[in-house]
């Protein structure tokens, strides 16, 4: 073992024991730390691909050894690598934090394969990182015993959100769909899966308005904020789980869209009902069309359009992507 950190390493050793089977957030630890080395590696724009070597605890039986996905191409020849294990929870993008704080392992230390060896590599890699006086850092936690997944799990649907959510998102959308989102993790929802059943929530609170009292406009109004708390579990799903895709993204916006237009119309067919009296009541869905129009021609446009990247890091930060384009308009 060497001190000082690799900034860009060309090698991982990866200690793995039993926690790299540990299901954590619908993703087997080893699968996880495979995943965000993959992003590290887009992060960091490295020319071909970081090597990558699983060093097994010898108490591990030879058929529960296993690797996410082939080798081929991972191997490399290297004087030095950096040292994680399977025991490291990274958030999404955190394992660069890690990485600055991960001890070097010279490559002769990788033949070595005796139970005292693969120990001493876990205690200097523990010891190197002050693992065992702290348990978390900017982007990992570090899990000693199964017992901590749970906590790991709700930490790391913490860190799912987005850097643009608002104050009423962060503070009370947020902690609630993240708890919805830990207990679909249980039942393994795919994020596409999930899109399309949570429609049922606009289609229930059309129901509610068409009613046309108070009590139906405040239930219907009620469900539907639920609909928006619960649309952000997808994306979280998504996210702890590395499954987002250009397709999942617009699929959840005309998702979006759809409830926005199923509540527009269930409103304006309320108020026409409950001013049953009134001479103009046809306003309200009058009202209720144009709106739905208005938001239709907009994320048309939105879609058809090929801008320019908005050269402003303060706006990137705070803005949705198609409310940059917005901007651009």
């Amino acid at each position: 073992m060497t001190s000082g950190p690799i900034v860009n390493p060309k090698c991982i050793v990866i200690l793995a024991d039993e926690s790299a089977n540990w299901q954590i957030a619908g993703l087997r630890q080893l699968e996880r730390l495979f995943l965000a080395i993959d992003e590290y590696e887009e992060s960091k724009e490295t020319k071909g691909k970081i090597g990558i070597t699983v060093l097994w605890s010898p108490e591990v039986p030879a058929e529960q050894k296993w690797t996410p996905g082939p080798l081929d191409g991972r191997e490399s020849e290297f004087d030095f690598g950096v040292l994680l294990s399977t025991r490291l929870v990274v958030s999404r993008n955190g394992l660069a934090d890690f990485i600055l704080r991960a001890p070097r392992i010279q490559r002769a230390a990788f033949l070595l394969d005796s139970r005292s060896s693969w120990k001493e590599l876990l205690r200097s890699l523990e010891h190197g990182c002050h693992l065992t006086e702290k348990k978390s850092g900017i982007g990992w936690q570090y899990i000693a015993h199964a017992d901590e997944i749970p906590r790991a799990e709700r930490w790391l649907l913490r860190q799912s959100g987005k850097s643009q959510d608002g104050i009423v998102s962060r503070f009370l959308n947020r902690p609630i769909s993240a708890a919805a989102s830990y207990l679909l993790l249980k039942f393994s929802v795919q994020p596409k899966t999930w899109t399309f059943s949570s429609l049922v929530l606009p289609l229930a609170a059309f129901f509610f308005l068409l009613t046309g009292n108070y009590t139906g406009f405040v239930a219907g109004s009620v469900v539907f904020q639920v609909y928006s708390i619960l649309d952000g579990c997808d994306g979280e799903i998504a996210r702890v789980k590395y499954m987002e895709s250009a397709t999942g993204a617009k699929l959840d916006k005309w998702c979006d869209v759809f409830g926005g237009f199923v509540y527009a119309i269930g409103l304006g067919l309320g108020l026409y009902r409950a001013h049953a009296l009134a001479p103009h009541r046809w306003f309200y869905i009058a009202e209720a069309v144009v709106c739905i129009a208005v938001v239709a021609l907009n994320e048309l446009r939105l879609e058809n359009s090929h801008l320019p990247k908005l050269d402003s890091p303060g706006l990137n930060s705070i803005l949705y992507p198609r409310h940059r384009e917005l901007v651009h308009h």
